[in-house]
């Protein structure tokens, strides 16, 4: 059943790589949205109506990268109080190198590209169940 308040945001400056994340997310039921770097992404949360946004995040953008993101999602929480905001990881990057960099990132799951379908449906599910 959808939830109305609840979408899926998909932000990555690699056409290839969001054309990918929408077809593996096609047959979800999620309003999807993407963006091409976090200054966009950070617009777009705050600007949008939904309450419950996963973010699938890539970390290495021009503009605003994902550790921009991140770092401005948590230093200015209070400007998104009324929005539940739950982070994926989408990253060619290591995991290691991330965890040294934001060891206090608040991030659902971390997924290292090229990822499968699977692996980005288990991630939603669990951004989901935080949701509850």
């Amino acid at each position: 059943m959808v939830n109305f308040q609840q979408a899926i945001l998909i932000v990555d400056d690699e056409f290839l790589n969001r054309f990918l994340l929408r077809k593996f997310l096609a047959d979800l039921d999620f309003p999807l949205a993407e963006v091409e770097n976090g200054e966009d992404a950070i617009d777009w949360i705050k600007n949008s109506d939904y309450t419950q946004v996963i973010i699938l995040l890539d970390l290495n953008m021009p503009v605003m990268d994902g550790f921009e993101v991140i770092n401005y999602l948590q230093t200015n929480s209070s400007e998104f109080a009324d929005k539940q905001i739950e982070i994926i990881i989408v990253s060619a990057s290591e995991f290691s190198d991330f965890s040294k960099k934001m060891p206090d990132a608040k991030i659902v799951d971390f997924l290292r590209k090229p990822c499968t379908k699977v692996a980005i449906h288990n991630s939603i599910n669990k951004a989901l169940e935080n949701f509850k």
